[in-house]
């Protein structure tokens, strides 16, 4: 946990571009990082505080970080905001706090590292035309995200409802202009596909030959716009054909994920949307057992 800190001037500023700062000694163990932003009044105390995350040990009070602000995996770097757009600090109304999440992916289990790997945010105090804010779509991480082993092209969806965005998008939409796309080592396509009134429209981000060890935030070639009532699919493909066992979804990095993250202006509460398996209506839709008995 991050504290805003306190600027020269005290008016609304725009962070510009943002970038890892990893430590010498955990490059290849930072999996990934992501940035949220926390609004409103949390004590000073919560300053330099950490603790494990998706566990009962986060403290209630942090409920407000929920909107991302930056993301960054493994073999990424810096990314610029076009010349339009950039995220606010400073101003009344912005963040108080931050909060970094960092995934480790440390299978030998060393206990000689102590980390302090970051983001670094550059900012400006000329603010942008646009305020940006990030969309996380996918399949929501859980267990319920099922790879059988010795697969070699598996697919997975996690949909964004209409009804989802009906209700979350404003009125005049919101214009994507950057993703960033992220699997775990089995991943090997992701394609975020959007669709209007029945009809597919150009794809939201696309990378048929992802790379585990490169995830980039990438500009779009060109802009595209959400309205409301889209429907957003995340498509992911896997090839497990050298596994043997299942594979389940889950933070661990031998887990598997299905997510994007959509980059987009102007700023909303929209900072989430998507779907999972629910295990005990899937257990009595293929009706395999009675749980009522």
């Amino acid at each position: 946990m991050y504290k805003t800190p306190a600027l020269k001037e005290k008016k609304k500023h725009h962070v510009v571009k943002f970038g890892p700062l990893l430590q010498r000694t955990s490059r290849g163990i930072v999996h990934h990082m992501v940035v949220f932003a926390c609004y409103g009044q949390l004590a000073d105390a919560f300053h330099g505080m950490g603790y494990p995350c998706y566990t009962d040990q986060e403290p209630a009070e942090l409920a407000s970080c929920q909107h991302a602000v930056a993301t960054w995996g493994i073999g990424g770097g810096d990314f610029y905001f076009p010349d339009n757009v950039g995220f606010p600090i400073g101003g009344d109304g912005d963040p108080t706090f931050f909060r970094l999440e960092t995934h480790y992916n440390n299978p030998t289990l060393r206990e000689d590292i102590v980390d302090n790997s970051g983001i670094t945010f550059w900012y400006t105090g000329t603010p942008r035309e646009m305020e940006a804010g990030i969309l996380g779509v996918g399949y929501e991480v859980s267990r319920m995200l099922i790879v059988p082993p010795k697969v070699d092209a598996y697919l997975i969806t996690g949909v964004c409802h209409p009804r989802c965005t009906e209700q979350a998008v404003p009125e005049h939409g919101i214009h994507v202009f950057a993703n960033m796309l992220h699997t775990h080592l089995l991943g090997r396509k992701v394609r975020v596909r959007q669709f209007r009134n029945g009809t597919e429209l150009d794809t939201l981000g696309r990378d048929e030959h992802f790379d585990f060890n490169y995830q980039q935030v990438r500009l779009a070639a060109a802009e595209s716009t959400i309205h409301q009532g889209d429907t957003l699919l995340v498509e992911c493909e896997y090839d497990s054909s050298e596994r043997e066992n299942v594979t389940f979804g889950g933070i661990d990095t031998k887990n598997e994920m299905c997510m994007a993250w959509l980059y987009y202006y102007p700023k909303s509460e929209f900072a989430s949307c998507g779907s999972a398996i629910h295990p005990i209506k899937s257990v009595r839709a293929l009706k395999a057992i009675d749980i009522d008995k």
